[in-house]
């Protein structure tokens, strides 16, 4: 059976992923393998838990979705089916911020702009783009986690967790974000929120506002 973890790019999944190799020591797959990230260093993979798959991504899936054993498969893109889902969000000003630092700083792409990245040209859209497509407020089968939940709130996060999956914990949560940084420092940044928001500018914030205001209010993270 699959649980889908997903999100839109730096919203939280590798935190997630990292919570439930560390509680409840349930290793996680990736849709995209991430060789390129955490599926090409093995230190990284070990500590968030990442598996790698064998094959073709579709013969996967279908392999996964007929398991009798709970898959969980970290997934950016939109809805492929119904299965449950557990939904990492985060304040898209600084989700987009983060995003903008992935593509230009680790993937290479130096002419990148986060007015690109708010508009949505990026491989995964944009970030109210990703909320129309997942509706988490609404889907069935669906646990939303806020990226704060994960940072200031994990005991509450672990214990929601618990719930959805019917699985208790094994173990007790710590952070380890900067021992992450020391091994692989461009992908792991700060994880803050008020550092990422003071990165953009008023321009910046009034384009983001003006695409996906909405969403910001209907999550509460504007008025």
């Amino acid at each position: 059976m699959i649980v889908w973890l997903a999100s839109y790019p730096r919203s939280g999944n590798t935190l997630a992923r990292q919570m439930l190799r560390q509680a409840f020591d349930c290793e996680s797959y990736s849709q995209y393998n991430d060789p390129l990230d955490i599926g090409g260093r093995p230190e990284v993979a070990a500590a968030v838990g990442h598996r790698s798959y064998a094959g073709p991504w579709q013969a996967f899936l279908e392999e996964a979705r007929t398991s009798a054993e709970l898959q969980l498969v970290k997934t950016h893109h939109a809805p492929q089916d119904d299965a449950p889902a557990i939904y990492l969000v985060r304040d898209g000003r600084s989700a987009a911020v983060s995003f903008f630092h992935l593509l230009r700083d680790v993937r290479g792409r130096e002419n990148v702009t986060l007015e690109q990245v708010i508009e949505g040209q990026t491989p995964f859209g944009s970030w109210g783009s990703h909320l129309d497509a997942w509706q988490p407020l609404d889907r069935p089968r669906t646990l939303l986690l806020r990226f704060e939940d994960l940072t200031d709130r994990p005991q509450q996060a672990i214990a929601a967790i618990a719930g959805f999956l019917d699985r208790r914990p094994v173990a007790e949560w710590r952070n380890d974000l900067e021992r992450l940084q020391d091994l692989f420092p461009g992908f792991f940044r700060a994880g803050s929120d008020t550092a990422n928001l003071a990165e953009m500018n008023a321009a910046c914030q009034t384009l983001f506002e003006s695409r996906h205001g909405p969403w910001l209010r209907r999550l509460g993270y504007i008025a």
